[in-house]
């Protein structure tokens, strides 16, 4: 374990739309400051709370197929018409230092890691967040307001097909309350690192 320790590893947190995935891992990140959260590149509009290059690096369509090209991205996968990316450069840096690094990504995209996890020589844990049922999940993609219905609805499809993945994930997690699965959580980042 002192050896994966040593040379950091990735948690890959990932779970349908409106799971509560950013709430937990924001949580998290406030709770131990020695964690690094990897901002993803996103081609999806800034929402109104959102700040660029906290949240998201919200970059143009053109920029980020630029970035495709070039192999700048770790995984990048496109959900609900909009595209988003893992920056590798920095990930291989922090995790050269031995840090434990935190990515919240899609269901593509940590589909696309779990494929390349024999190949990479990073240490990764893959954790789903689930919601208590189906019925929740579409209330609160449905209270959150900051899409069309439209949009809202795609959401909720796309949720349907996610909520399959979870099965081979390494941990699964069910966002009942907050405090219970903000513990889970927490316990399993405090762990040495995946083996």
């Amino acid at each position: 374990m002192s050896e994966v320790a040593a040379k950091g590893c990735l948690f890959i947190i990932s779970g349908p739309s409106g799971v509560g995935k950013s709430t937990l891992v924001q949580r998290l990140l406030k709770s131990d400051p020695s964690l690094t959260f990897s901002i993803s590149c996103t081609t999806r509009p800034q929402r109104p709370r959102e700040r660029d290059g906290v949240n998201y690096h919200f970059i143009s369509n053109g920029q980020f197929q630029k970035m495709v090209r070039e192999h700048q991205f770790l995984e990048y996968a496109e959900y609900n018409g909009n595209w988003y990316g893992t920056p590798l450069a920095p990930l291989q840096q922090w995790v050269a230092q031995g840090k434990k690094v935190i990515l919240e990504i899609e269901v593509q995209g940590a589909r696309q890691l779990q494929a390349q996890r024999e190949t990479l020589p990073i240490p990764m844990c893959f954790i789903f967040i689930l919601p208590p049922s189906k019925a929740q999940l579409k209330d609160r993609i449905q209270r959150r307001g900051t899409e069309s219905a439209a949009k809202r609805e795609s959401r909720l499809k796309i949720a349907e097909k996610e909520l399959k993945e979870a099965s081979w994930f390494d941990i699964n997690i069910v966002n009942n309350t907050l405090e219970d699965a903000f513990a889970k959580l927490q316990r399993i980042i405090a762990q040495p690192g995946p083996a």
